[in-house]
């Protein structure tokens, strides 16, 4: 027969197993928890570093943007028709086809292209040139210009 001190031990000696098999895996969890912390504010620190280096540059800033900048700048440089518009036929040609600094301190672009038609008061079409300034960080336009023309 076992004595009780003996059942006392293993009960102890099972107690003991769990608090340090606990005591393994909170401190695995909270390493881990430590590891992606220093994993995510080094992955925030490179994307940082990207999208800086990437706002110096007006290709890769203008380019990262320019799906937005062509959805919002088309809307507001249609409003410059008095009475029709029209963007060009060609549906392989790029409405806002350059792009510049409008303001490289405050990262705005300007895009500009040729690929509208507005109408006259007598019914004809006339080829314009257009400009939107563009605010990538805020989505938004900033200012739009047009003129008649053709680059």
């Amino acid at each position: 027969m076992k004595s009780p001190i003996t059942a006392l031990f293993k009960i102890i000696a099972a107690i003991v197993a769990i608090l340090v098999i606990t005591f393994l895996v909170v401190i695995s969890i909270i390493t881990v928890q430590d590891y992606y912390a220093d994993f995510q504010k080094e992955r925030e620190l490179v994307a940082q570093k990207e999208a800086d280096q990437c706002r110096s540059d007006i290709s890769c800033w203008a380019d990262k943007e320019s799906v937005m900048a062509t959805l919002l700048c088309m809307k507001n440089i249609e409003l410059f028709a008095k009475y029709d518009y029209r963007w060009s036929d060609s549906r392989s040609r790029i409405v806002l086809s350059r792009h510049t600094w409008a303001n490289q301190e405050e990262g705005l672009v300007r895009y500009f292209g040729d690929s509208l038609q507005l109408q006259n008061g007598f019914g004809a079409w006339q080829n314009y040139i257009y400009s939107c300034d563009f605010d990538p960080t805020e989505q938004k336009v900033v200012d739009i210009g047009a003129e008649p023309g053709r680059l």
